[in-house]
């Protein structure tokens, strides 16, 4: 398992991700292309980032680290 903390495009929403799994690869346009999950803020409700990874365990809002 993996986390990563980042924050929303749209909102600037504090976000730790869990994900887990290799590169899902599949084909675009004809050529070999690793697949990116969208990461969807629970904030905004937008694409907050995109992951190449095989699955997202969770999505939690968080306090800002940064601050």
């Amino acid at each position: 398992m993996i986390r990563i903390i980042f924050e929303c495009w749209y909102c600037q929403q504090e976000i730790l991700c869990e994900f887990t799994g290799e590169p899902v690869v599949g084909e675009y346009n004809g050529r070999t292309s690793i697949i990116q999950v969208k990461v969807q803020c629970p904030n905004s409700e937008q694409t907050a980032i995109r992951v190449s990874t095989g699955e997202v365990l969770s999505t939690i809002a968080i306090p800002s680290p940064w601050t």
